[in-house]
């Protein structure tokens, strides 16, 4: 929903500003895409996507200036996803 995206939005800005990166899992949903991929972009955050299982590319993706881990979780019997965020 568009509160959703906006209350996503609002914490990822919080954490990171300008010039900061965070690490994704790449499988997530659309709309949760689009902002990491096509909007904070515009407002200087860089994402790096990697597969969800892959450890070592997490790791990989580590860079000095990564505030974020972000993924998302889709639960079972629900249609909707269950968004996590681990500052660093």
């Amino acid at each position: 929903t568009a509160s959703g995206q906006a209350a996503l939005h609002l914490g990822l800005a919080t954490i990171a500003g300008a010039g900061s990166h965070i690490v994704s899992s790449g499988a997530l949903y659309g709309g949760s895409h689009n902002l990491l991929h096509y909007t904070l972009p515009r407002f200087g955050i860089e994402t790096t996507f990697v597969k969800p299982r892959d450890l070592d590319a997490w790791r990989a993706a580590i860079r000095p200036n990564t505030k974020v881990f972000f993924f998302e979780t889709r639960l079972r019997k629900y249609p909707f996803f269950l968004k996590s965020m681990i500052a660093l």
